[in-house]
């Protein structure tokens, strides 16, 4: 679901259409994904991308910064998926499961906030957020020696401390 045909529910129905829109594809698919800045219409700014729905299973939600809807849907789906079954990710170490590139959970702080807000109105409270984290060109995360925050700070803001 894009900004777009969120700003569409809310001219023709309001939240009430809106929630009801996210609780039917949760009920469907086990959660909805929300895409920011996903299209060239959406204007500057690194993309994203964010569940709604995993809370009630894992206590929290995932976002993801600079990759296109469709590969950032796939690797919250599946991750979704797993959660749903029980499978508990670990935060803070590398996950090569996912991708021939290895991906890492972070718990995101405040800086969440301004991201995840439909999240947040759902469930009428703010949620608890976890930032799927890309590692640049090198294979390097945040904080660790050689990572390239230039190229890479453009692509992925960063909603905690390294």
């Amino acid at each position: 679901m894009s900004d777009n045909d969120v700003d569409q529910m809310m001219h023709a129905g309001g939240w009430a259409a809106w929630h009801a829109k996210l609780a039917t594809m949760i009920a469907q698919y086990g959660q909805a994904l929300i895409g920011v800045f996903n299209t060239p219409d959406d204007g500057p700014g690194p993309g994203f991308t964010y569940t709604i729905g995993l809370t009630p299973h894992a206590g929290y939600e995932i976002i993801v910064f600079g990759l296109p809807y469709e590969s950032a849907a796939h690797f919250l789906n599946l991750m979704g998926e797993e959660i749903r079954a029980g499978k508990k990710y670990p935060i803070g170490e590398p996950i090569p499961e996912l991708a021939n590139l290895p991906m890492m959970l972070m718990r995101a702080d405040k800086r969440a906030r301004g991201y995840v807000c439909q999240a947040d109105q759902y469930y009428g409270k703010k949620v608890v957020t976890l930032q799927l984290v890309l590692p640049d060109k090198s294979g390097n995360f945040p904080g660790q020696s050689g990572y390239d925050e230039e190229y890479m700070g453009l692509r992925q803001p960063l909603l905690y401390t390294p």
